[in-house]
């Protein structure tokens, strides 16, 4: 039987996913889809990952606050708080307010989405 930090780890690759999928249709039109999509992939992630640690995560979609229970288990997530930053700060945008994105921050929201995807993959694949 799989665990739930793998199950949870594959709903954010299925996430991230779709998000790649979508910017191939069009990544100005789906913009603030895409953002969503790359936000929900990242803390669906580090979610399974806090999981992998024995860590109960608490309900959040503050990237920010996961980072910072994460770091606590492994230093290597010290490198990621720009990552986790941009895809926050998107992430607040996209839910509270009409559209600001661009194709530039969808780049950048998929950078950072994959970044956070390959931290958090190993810790879970591990514990699974």
């Amino acid at each position: 039987m799989r665990s739930i930090s793998d199950l949870l780890f594959d709903k954010a690759r299925r996430d991230l996913d779709v998000a790649l999928l979508t910017r191939e249709q069009d990544a100005q039109i789906y913009a603030d889809q895409i953002l969503y999509l790359c936000h929900q992939a990242a803390e669906k992630a580090m979610k399974a990952a806090l999981i992998a640690h024995a860590e109960v995560p608490h309900k959040t979609h503050d990237l920010r606050s996961l980072l910072g229970r994460l770091q606590v288990h492994d230093p290597a997530w010290n490198s990621h708080t720009d990552a986790v930053g941009l895809l926050n700060s998107r992430g607040h945008v996209v839910r509270y307010l009409e559209s600001l994105s661009d194709a530039e921050m969808v780049e950048q929201a998929i950078k950072s989405a994959k970044e956070i995807l390959e931290r958090a993959e190993p810790k879970v694949r591990e514990a699974g």
